[in-house]
């Protein structure tokens, strides 16, 4: 038997339907996770109720519940089947969009427009809550343009965990001076079920960003195309085993945490397909 975490709203009926359902982890006892859920429509009405209960829990289980909220979500909204956010910071950062902003705008230099965002060492910007309005016909991904100001200066983008933690999914340390260079990853689908959060951190030196999108990628776009030569051969193959064997959030293309023979699979089965014509 499963040992899950039920959770319900009354609608204006006064019947119980499913609201979601959480497993519990192995080993069970390894924090709290959080757990972000949208209520449909059915639960706005005058008398909203909320209750949670375990179901199939051995006798000695029990689920610890804290921190509960019911609030107007306030973040980033994207429909994935039309649009995506992008953010060019020619308004600067702000919130809701950005719930932490360091660091500041800066004119020296811009892929898009006037301006760009100036992140030093230990800077960091975290994106608010990030919701999607319908079901997700592909992966999410999140990009970026960088440029750094001083040698050794890196971008480095990160996921948060349900159970709060950062994790890396990508970095970029483009050469002073040059041309913004391009980094990307794909949100993992159990952050997309809890309001996925995305931050950019500095680190090593100052750098700029400029251009972050959110949404499905943009036409056009192929992972099989590793080298992005414009074509596919067995240099791709070579380069993704490369980035495979060392990690590199770039080869995890199930976007699972992990590197598996699944990533491996994934890249065949597009490879095969072939890339999409330029639009």
């Amino acid at each position: 038997m499963g040992f899950w975490l039920f959770g319900e709203y009354q609608d204006a009926a006064g019947a119980w339907a499913e609201l979601a359902r959480w497993p519990a982890h192995a080993p069970i006892d390894n924090g709290f996770a959080r757990r972000e859920i949208s209520l449909p429509a059915g639960a706005m009405h005058a008398d909203l109720r909320v209750r949670f209960r375990p179901v199939d829990a051995a006798p000695w289980g029990a689920w610890l519940i804290d921190d509960l909220s019911i609030a107007r979500f306030d973040g980033i909204e994207i429909d994935p089947r039309s649009d995506a956010w992008v953010e060019d910071f020619e308004a600067g950062a702000t919130s809701p969009a950005w719930s932490v902003i360091a660091g500041s705008p800066d004119e020296s230099a811009s892929t898009s427009g006037q301006r760009s965002h100036r992140l030093s060492a230990g800077d960091i910007l975290e994106t608010g809550p990030v919701r999607l309005q319908a079901y997700a016909p592909g992966p999410i991904e999140v990009s970026a343009r960088a440029r750094a100001t001083e040698p050794g200066a890196r971008l480095l983008l990160e996921e948060r965990s349900i159970f709060g933690g950062w994790i890396e999914r990508a970095s970029v340390t483009p050469p002073p001076a040059a041309d913004f260079a391009d980094v990307s990853f794909d949100l993992s689908p159990l952050s997309l079920s809890n309001f996925a959060r995305v931050r950019f951190r500095g680190e090593g030196g100052s750098v700029l960003i400029d251009d972050v999108r959110i949404g499905i990628p943009r036409p056009g776009e192929c992972v099989a195309d590793v080298d992005r030569s414009g074509a596919l051969d067995i240099f791709d193959v070579i380069l993704f085993i490369d980035l495979w064997s060392a990690g590199d959030p770039q080869a995890d293309l199930d976007s699972d945490g992990a590197h598996t023979i699944f990533d491996v699979l994934a890249l065949l089965a597009i490879f095969d397909e072939g890339c999409p014509a330029p639009p």
